[in-house]
């Protein structure tokens, strides 16, 4: 029996009925619509057909029947630890042609493996032993296979384990009985939330997807379809008080507000002092300095944490005081007053007013914030969109 002769399509296998997921992945919530086998520890000396056992026929599978004369053959059984030939009882499909010799096999779903074509089987934690590699961590199926070679070295296997090429077609055909699909949504926010937060990587095109009639997505084909009625959203910022939108980049941007005294080195001061400014600079700054009680009054009526954080590092005490605002805090109200701001700093906004923060340190010239608190928003801890222990503010 050659093994490299049988890959085939994922979507035909003998085995056909769903299978579980892994208990590490699975929900309380999620159905059992079958007792789950226990892991394999002895190989039987025969798998019979049964009432399951089918053909990889397409679209519809022949099933078994006992009137009909069966046949036991040869076959492998790929485990954890090694390879292990045993019999397996087959029938020959009465659907396909007779040149194809395609058999009924049986369905070993119950006894914990998963019959790929009737000569190599697989258990079902060997299978969900990769799906835990690669899910917790940057599993490629060559260095899984290669892996798994060694250890059926050490273990004295009877055969070797298959190739890398084989095991993908059998992983796909197996994961594609797997039936993920289950109603994961916030309990508090439904199946339709209004703000999702995502995540992507954009990659370039391959060389051979480089033809001439590759086309930018925005052109317009002759048989596209033309909506005349679509009209965009209007007034779509997250802060719909435009005269609040330029009163916080009126504070915010420009000189700092922190002056120095006359009687103080200006050289060692920048040149910020009263002395170095025109009278129209300090007109400026005075107006901005007066703006800050507005904005505070108008955050108030908006966001209490939008309000906290700019009153923390932009208010008339901190002014008063001689510290000057972390840059960070700067490049967050930056994108508040933008145009464009997407909810994703809105929950940005609340953890760094909802962590307890020991301090800020830079490092590579990005600010950080650190803390300990678990005591997150609840909203974003339930949506897992940001660490509890250690959160990035580089917007």
């Amino acid at each position: 029996m050659q093994v490299r002769s049988a890959i085939k399509s994922p979507d035909n296998a003998i085995s056909h009925l769903p299978v579980h997921p892994p208990l590490w992945a699975s929900l309380p919530d999620d159905p059992l619509t079958y007792p789950r086998a226990q892991p394999l520890h002895a190989v039987p000396g025969i798998f019979e057909l049964n009432n399951a056992s089918r053909c990889c026929c397409f679209p519809i599978r022949s099933a078994y029947s006992p009137l009909r004369p069966s046949e036991h053959r040869l076959c492998t059984i790929y485990t954890l630890t090694g390879a292990h030939c045993t019999q397996i009882e087959l029938q020959l499909c009465p659907s396909c042609p007779r040149t194809l010799r395609r058999f009924i096999g049986p369905e070993t779903r119950d006894l914990g493996v998963f019959n790929f074509n009737n000569r190599i089987l697989f258990t079902h934690d060997l299978l969900d032993e990769y799906t835990s590699a690669y899910t917790s961590s940057e599993t490629p199926f060559v260095g899984w296979v290669s892996t798994v070679s060694r250890r059926y070295t050490n273990h004295g296997s009877e055969k070797p384990f298959v190739t890398e090429k084989m095991f993908r077609a059998v992983w796909f055909s197996y994961i594609q009985l797997q039936h993920l699909e289950t109603m994961l949504q916030c309990h508090t926010c439904g199946p339709m939330p209004q703000d999702t937060i995502w995540d992507g990587v954009t990659l370039a095109f391959s060389q051979k997807h480089l033809l001439p009639s590759l086309r930018l997505p925005t052109i317009l084909h002759e048989n596209s379809l033309h909506r005349n009625e679509v009209r965009y959203y209007s007034h779509m910022q997250w802060i719909p008080d435009q005269k609040l939108r330029k009163s916080i980049r009126k504070v915010i941007q420009g000189r700092s507000l922190i002056l120095q005294s006359d009687d103080e080195d200006d050289e060692a001061n920048d040149g910020r002092s009263r002395s170095n400014m025109t009278e129209k600079s300090q007109q400026d700054l005075l107006d901005r300095i007066e703006a800050i009680p507005g904005v505070l009054n108008d955050l108030d009526k908006f966001a209490q944490s939008l309000k906290d954080v700019f009153s923390a590092y932009f208010g008339i005490q901190v002014l008063g005081m001689g510290i000057e605002p972390p840059a960070v805090y700067r490049r967050l109200l930056v994108q508040v007053h933008r145009e464009s701001f997407n909810s994703i700093l809105y929950f940005q906004l609340i953890l760094v007013y909802s962590v307890k923060c020991r301090g800020i340190r830079t490092s590579d010239s990005k600010q950080t914030i650190t803390g300990g608190s678990a005591g997150l928003c609840n909203t974003s801890y339930r949506h897992k969109c940001v660490s509890p222990r250690w959160y990035p503010m580089s917007l």
